[in-house]
């Protein structure tokens, strides 16, 4: 990759709305911070910790925020390497996780990894998973065996506020939003 190549992806990285939108959020995270240090207590030990593993994310170039999805190893523990082609011998534990898991789903709840930000998985038949993603579905599939999807399926007009405490990265919430999107007011 020559210099000059680098340059135009950076420029185009930089007129992104995700880069936009990061500048924004990262805009609120250092003003809480800054919250956190100013009120009684300030930012425990624990959480001060878990935040120096990726204090970079905090002044990130467009470039990093282009593949963020990667950078959530933090939280989730999974790394995209772990899904590169030379992985590909562990698609059929995917495979056979996704099928077992298909045949429990009775309204289609399957949401597969978003590209957007640096999205990863395994390709399987056409369809975009990783451990997140199937946890995931496992979770909806469970949810709504047990009826508490039913207003958000058959009552959208009707339905309650969805609040994940400790959302990590935010994959349960994207696949949430994607079966359910929000009723335009």
């Amino acid at each position: 990759m020559t210099y000059q190549t680098l340059d135009v992806q950076l420029d185009r990285a930089k007129n992104t709305d995700a880069y936009r939108h990061y500048l924004t959020s990262r805009e609120s995270v250092l003003r809480m911070l800054d919250e956190a240090e100013r009120n009684s207590d300030g930012v425990s030990e624990y959480w001060t910790e878990e935040l120096a593993g990726f204090n970079y994310i905090l002044d990130a170039s467009p470039l990093i925020v282009d593949r963020l999805r990667e950078h959530s190893h933090h939280i989730t523990g999974i790394r995209s390497y772990e899904y590169r082609q030379h992985h590909d011998f562990r698609k059929t534990g995917f495979l056979k996780k996704f099928i077992a898991l298909k045949e429990l789903d009775h309204t289609n709840l399957f949401v597969q990894e978003s590209t957007i930000l640096g999205g990863f998985g395994h390709d399987l038949d056409g369809r975009f998973v990783n451990l997140d993603t199937l946890k995931f579905y496992e979770y909806l599939i469970g949810l709504d065996s047990q009826g508490f999807l039913d207003e958000f399926k058959y009552s959208p007009e009707n339905r309650g506020v969805v609040a994940e405490v400790g959302p990590g990265w935010g994959g349960l919430p994207y696949q949430f939003k994607t079966l359910f999107p929000l009723r335009a007011n």
